[in-house]
């Protein structure tokens, strides 16, 4: 906490009047790096109520890849893996956050399936396929300490969506 007060140029007493504990300073972080990280959906749903479902899932995924490759959220990252254990509430809420994207993602699938008249059984099976392949892909060039050029990510972007759209009638 002490590099961190120094880093931002405020006294501990202030940081603490903040945040708690380094855990909570932690959650707001990555709270702040999330909304930073992906689009915000239900404006998915407004913004783009006759765009093709397979666009805005690609421009998601350009989005969201140009958020989290970036040389802060890969510390960031690296971090939640590496201090997990001594931050289990960290680990919890990073799934929980998770877990409603892909409720909110699911939700649009659904819109996008009755919108344009396809059945669409389970779009929280889809949803979580789609996003965890995201994931997926950010999580290994994290890992790896690569640099993932715009071409690339447009690239995976393109290539995940088809993989997705090509069985959306099996959805």
């Amino acid at each position: 906490m002490a590099d961190i007060v120094a880093a931002a140029g405020m006294s501990k007493t202030t940081l603490y009047a903040r945040f708690a504990s380094k855990e909570d300073l932690f959650r707001a972080l990555m709270a702040q790096l999330a909304e930073q990280r992906f689009p915000p959906i239900p404006s998915l749903i407004e913004d783009h109520p006759d765009t093709p479902l397979d666009e805005v899932l690609r421009e998601f995924a350009e989005r969201s890849f140009a958020a989290a490759l970036t040389p802060d959220w890969k510390l960031f990252d690296r971090f939640i893996i590496s201090e997990g254990a001594r931050f289990p509430k960290l680990i919890r809420d990073s799934v929980g956050w998770r877990h409603e994207v892909i409720a909110m993602m699911a939700e649009y699938i659904k819109f996008c399936a009755n919108r344009d008249g396809i059945a669409c059984r389970d779009p929280g099976s889809v949803a979580r396929v789609y996003l965890m392949a995201l994931r997926g892909f950010i999580a290994e060039a994290n890992s790896a300490g690569r640099s993932v050029s715009a071409k690339e990510r447009r690239e995976v972007a393109s290539q995940t969506v088809r993989l997705l759209m090509v069985n959306r009638g099996d959805w």
